[in-house]
């Protein structure tokens, strides 16, 4: 697109055809305004310019134009803007992320550490209580019964097994605002970082077995084809050949 003054007709630029407003509106070349012949007045609109040439602003749409080599500028997509904008949002969030992980990682490893030593511990205690038991038997003492502290460590110890051979994983997380996030994970194999999160929840007293509802002795509602009362009499129930109602309705047991 070529961007012409509209008086001597040159190409518009940024030295001695630079673009030049006028008070009236119109746009014409330095050039064109510093002509005398034009008796300071607008060559279009023949108004008075009533300003020193030198003091006329720039046309800066027209100044951009030319920058641009002639052609307009060109107005980024908003799917650009917004692109970048979510770039930047995620370089933000990753940066923080990264942070918190330096932070985390290194606790959850100790945390994991003191859990591995914790279940040693358990399973040297639950040995040697075991083994006292053992000796007691073949020495043909009836020996002491183990005790609670002993016998809750090996159940402790089961439920760590069960956990590390669990088959699948439900986790729900919610945000502050609200949000959740809900995941049901079939767990890999021993290694897989969630069964260690598990122990570590059931360390913490976090993390507990649901019991399977035991089935009621009470009857259930019965289901099936409506149930029909029959009222039995007998030969008490008469007198003079008609039936005691008043009688029959009292005695509840029929």
């Amino acid at each position: 697109m070529e961007l012409l003054c509209d008086i001597c007709f040159n190409l518009f630029d940024l030295d001695l055809h630079r673009p030049k407003s006028l008070i009236c509106g119109h746009t014409i070349c330095q050039e064109c305004v510093q002509n005398p012949g034009l008796g300071g007045k607008c060559p279009t609109c023949r108004k008075d310019l009533n300003a020193d040439p030198a003091d006329l602003p720039d046309t800066i749409a027209l100044i951009r134009l030319i920058e641009h080599d002639g052609a307009p500028p060109r107005k980024k997509p908003r799917t650009e803007e917004t692109g970048v904008q979510q770039l930047r949002r995620g370089v933000e969030a990753g940066r923080k992320a990264v942070e918190v992980l330096r932070l985390v990682v290194p606790k959850a490893v100790e945390a994991l550490n003191r859990q591995l030593d914790s279940s040693v511990a358990q399973l040297h205690q639950v040995e040697e209580a075991l083994e006292q038991q053992v000796q007691r038997g073949a020495a043909g003492g009836e020996g002491s019964a183990p005790v609670a502290e002993q016998l809750q460590l090996a159940v402790q110890l089961e439920d760590s097994l069960r956990l590390l051979t669990a088959k699948r994983c439900s986790v729900v997380a919610e945000e502050e605002d609200g949000a959740t996030w809900r995941a049901c994970a079939q767990l890999g194999g021993f290694g897989d970082i969630l069964r260690l999160h598990l122990l570590q929840l059931r360390a913490d007293g976090q993390l507990q077995t649901v019991d399977v509802a035991a089935c009621s002795d009470q009857p259930g509602v019965y289901v099936g084809p409506p149930i029909i009362s029959v009222l039995e009499t007998t030969q008490d129930d008469l007198k003079d050949g008609r039936f005691k109602i008043n009688d029959i309705l009292q005695n509840r047991q029929r």
